[in-house]
């Protein structure tokens, strides 16, 4: 678990006795074992257990092609089903998910994985929810990413995004605009 140690300074350190703590946690697997680069094995641990054991290749290519990103809760659809705005990547994803509690209110936003899985989209457990409030200061840099349109320049945007939401947690008398700066 030198992994974990390692970039924990990157999005702030679980504290166990944080309200969130297990959503943190579940936060920080989805990303260890879906974006992860294992230095010494220069690919995922996802992408070595699959290489190594027998998965199906249309459950290895769902698995395989999760998306990490920065969401919007945009509503509930007439057919009860939760739609969700994936504001790195440009687009919407429909949730096959009946309305469930994943105790956001609309326009909130998150950073978290989903997958597709034969059609269907899933959302994965570990998200980081933000109050909408923020969204004014991350516009600017959302856009710079859009146009690069680099992952790994996403997924440190990410990481970079939980440590001060984090951050902002802890020092809660600092105005959000002070915290959420991207340089």
């Amino acid at each position: 678990m030198r992994e974990k140690i390692s970039t924990l300074p990157k999005q702030g350190g679980p504290n166990d006795e944080d309200e969130d703590y297990e959503s943190r946690i579940n936060s920080f697997y989805d990303w260890f074992i879906f974006d992860f680069h294992c230095p010494y094995l220069k690919k995922s641990i996802l992408q070595d257990y699959i290489e190594h054991h027998k998965v199906e290749d249309h459950v290895a290519k769902s698995l395989l092609t999760t998306t990490f990103s920065l969401f919007e809760f945009s509503k509930i659809n007439f057919r009860k089903k939760i739609v969700l705005e994936d504001l790195l990547h440009k687009k919407k994803v429909v949730l096959t998910q009946d309305k469930a509690n994943i105790g956001l209110i609309e326009k909130d936003l998150f950073v978290g994985h989903y997958l597709t899985y034969q059609g269907d989209n899933y959302l994965l457990s570990g998200l980081a929810a933000i109050s909408h409030e923020i969204r004014p200061y991350l516009t600017k840099e959302i856009k710079r990413l859009q146009k690069i349109n680099q992952i790994e320049e996403h997924k440190d945007f990410l990481l970079k995004l939980k440590f001060l939401r984090n951050k902002m947690k802890r020092y809660a008398h600092v105005h959000p605009k002070d915290i959420f700066q991207f340089n």
